[in-house]
């Protein structure tokens, strides 16, 4: 898609779609919503509230449907006037990237593969760390059926009361930093024959009642053998037992 070509986007959890034009980027794509119209549905669809919250849509340009990920907070510049949206917000595709990095942003490609149907190829394909970070995103996403199937093989009970939080929780983040490539410090050390494996990431959460909270989540990882893919076996939180969920205080 160039540069000022207008073309639909269609959320897939409420159905709803409007009309946005491109005004910049070249690995992902800076749009605008045309009219005031098309900005008052995209409000709908984030509930009202701006948000950097992810969102899996459809792109339609002509004949063609492309799987992507939107953000729904204006920033930055503002090329279409009296359009009722300040600034700008961002549309990835599959390996999209940002200005800011080299690599792709593991939450919008969670959504770019959610929107293409394709979760569970690209789950099976993930490295550890990925599904950690795919992990907290469905959380932050308030998305029971990701959650449901990320935590699969873990204790049937852990996994419910996860499901559970997902009602109060207001936000949930990883308190990442990259280094200037973009690649993450928190990769395991692992050998190509390891079948398990243990990531401890710092979160920052933020529920009803319960305020901001920061602290550590220790993801277990275990896979069949060499060849097979890796999975989310367990989540403890720094200062719990094995026997409690990462997220009980």
């Amino acid at each position: 898609m160039k540069r000022k070509s207008i073309f639909t986007l269609t959320d897939l959890e409420t159905g709803l779609s409007f009309r946005v034009q491109r005004r910049a980027g070249s690995s992902h794509a800076d749009v605008q919503p045309i009219t005031k119209e098309d900005s008052k549905i995209m409000h709908q669809i984030y509930g009202g509230k701006w948000s950097w919250k992810r969102k899996a849509v459809l792109v339609q340009s002509g004949p063609n449907r492309i799987a992507a990920s939107m953000n729904g907070m204006p920033h930055g510049g503002d090329g279409i006037p009296d359009n009722g949206f300040s600034g700008h917000f961002c549309v990835h595709f599959r390996n999209s990237t940002s200005h800011r990095s080299e690599v792709p942003d593991p939450a919008h490609q969670l959504m770019v593969h959610k929107a293409a149907g394709q979760l569970e190829t690209y789950f099976k394909s993930a490295t550890p760390l990925l599904l950690a970070l795919s992990f907290v995103e469905a959380m932050n996403q308030q998305d029971a059926d990701m959650v449901r199937q990320l935590s699969e093989w873990m204790p049937p009970e852990r996994s419910a009361y996860f499901i559970d939080e997902l009602s109060s929780l207001k936000s949930i983040q990883v308190r990442l930093r990259n280094n200037k490539d973009g690649s993450s410090s928190l990769n395991p050390n692992m050998e190509d024959g390891d079948v398990s494996t243990e990531i401890r990431l710092p979160i920052k959460q933020q529920t009803s009642g319960r305020g901001d909270r920061n602290t550590h989540y220790s993801f277990i990882f275990k896979r069949d053998n060499p060849q097979a893919p890796w999975k989310i076996a367990d989540i403890v939180a720094a200062g719990t037992s094995g026997n409690h969920s990462s997220l009980i205080p």
